[in-house]
């Protein structure tokens, strides 16, 4: 169900401003969880048998429009604060009071809660009020004009000038570990991955990939992070239905790499019996940034 689109039960958690219109169904209309807990004590859920609500994800989001598409937030994924609450769904009592309502009525409570759906930022060089930005509970991580290093605002583990935990030095690539604590106790992790040197986020997109129907783009490349050539390994699948930034088809996929270096790579289509087409022509090249982020634009050979 999509909380903002059932009963508004607390008038006065509704958002002010622009985003508040129940005559736009791209506007917050006003359902919360005051409203949903209202309808289990009335037995609306029980009258139809239900055992079971999914709601949208429970976390604090934007509360400005997206100017890419004139929407706000009702629906719940555009999350910024995953250490609070939508405020225009209620507080942290009143969810508790929803899931004690709930399991007083032998109804469970699912929570979509995603975490790839975040504060929008970035499309067509629109200017996003939010730009972005990220907290946790209430004090800024970082925004998406931030140059990232390591974690945003600098969270990140020790290492040295050379960008390596001090006494450790691998190339990218698997490995099976085994770790032994002072008091002997062991434990081992196989296919363990290491990345080749300091990353930087990049953006492809490749446009006019025409794929048969239950073929997906992939792509390939001379680095760990691209597979090193083992189509096995092969990043993806790619994206292709997604109105802000790309629609069949051009594909596209944010990828992690290592900064500051030449790549090559090629797109290949794979279906999933594991079929596989390769781009025709010499091999795609790219000369990673060293900070910030990438972004790569290629036409299928």
């Amino acid at each position: 169900m999509v909380t903002d689109r059932f009963v508004d039960g607390d008038s006065s958690n509704n958002p002010q401003g622009e985003i508040f219109n129940k005559s736009d169904n791209r506007k917050y209309h006003g359902g919360d969880w005051a409203g949903i807990t209202q309808k289990i004590n009335d037995g609306y859920f029980t009258d139809m048998g239900i055992s079971a609500l999914w709601i949208p994800s429970p976390v604090e989001n934007i509360m400005s429009i997206d100017p890419s598409n004139k929407t706000a937030s009702y629906h719940g994924y555009w999350g910024k604060d995953f250490f609070r609450t939508n405020p225009a769904f209620g507080t942290m009592n009143d969810f508790k009071n929803l899931i004690k309502t709930a399991h007083s009525k032998n109804i469970k409570i699912i929570i979509d809660f995603a975490p790839n759906h975040t504060s929008t930022a970035e499309f067509a060089g629109m200017n996003f009020p939010e730009d972005g930005a990220l907290y946790r509970d209430g004090n800024l991580v970082g925004k998406y004009s931030d140059e990232l290093g390591g974690i945003l605002k600098g969270q990140s583990i020790n290492v040295n000038s050379k960008g390596e935990v001090n006494g450790l030095r691998l190339e990218g690539g698997e490995y099976d570990i085994s770790v032994e604590t002072t008091k002997g106790t062991k434990a081992k992790y196989s296919s363990f991955r290491v990345l080749s040197s300091k990353q930087v986020a990049t953006r492809f997109y490749v446009n006019n990939a025409n794929t048969q129907y239950g073929s997906s783009v992939y792509i390939v490349g001379n680095v760990e992070e691209l597979g090193n050539w083992d189509v096995n390994k092969a990043v993806g699948p790619f994206f292709n239905n997604t109105k802000s930034i790309a629609n069949y088809p051009t594909w596209f996929y944010d990828i992690s790499l290592p900064s500051g270096k030449k790549i090559e790579y090629k797109y290949i289509m794979k279906d999933s019996s594991g079929n596989v087409i390769w781009e025709s022509g010499a091999n795609h090249k790219y000369s990673t940034v060293t900070q910030g982020t990438g972004v790569v634009v290629d036409n299928w050979k």
